[in-house]
């Protein structure tokens, strides 16, 4: 068994200290050991599991399809639009308008601003 430290672990994973301090809270990400017995004693991941947590986000990435909830795709069924104004979300410019600061025939595909409502 090999333990990651933090920086073995950054480099693995790209997310902040932070940011994955908020994942173990919330269960998401694999928990750090403790390697002391003090508060702020030198910690490690064991690197199975994290190895084990990025297949699962690679294979999560592969089994997305859009739309992604079924009400989505009720929603398209139906012929509404996917995020419409009744969820206090509008477009905020005609599609197919040239794109500021853009070269080329680049056009805008789609922008989603949110509104009080």
């Amino acid at each position: 068994m090999k333990l990651l430290s933090k920086k073995q672990l950054k480099e693995l994973v790209l997310y902040s200290p932070q940011h994955i301090q908020r994942l173990e809270d919330a269960g998401r990400f694999p928990k750090r050991v403790r390697l002391g017995n003090c508060p702020r004693s030198r910690v490690g991941w064991i690197e199975q599991e994290v190895l084990d947590w990025l297949q699962s986000r690679i294979e999560a990435r592969l089994e997305r399809t859009f739309p992604a909830t079924q009400e989505d795709e009720d929603s398209i069924e139906a012929g509404d639009s996917l995020h419409g104004a009744s969820r206090g979300i509008e477009d905020s410019r005609e599609i197919g308008t040239p794109v500021p600061g853009a070269t080329g025939d680049a056009k805008f595909s789609g922008m989603w601003s949110f509104v009080a409502g």
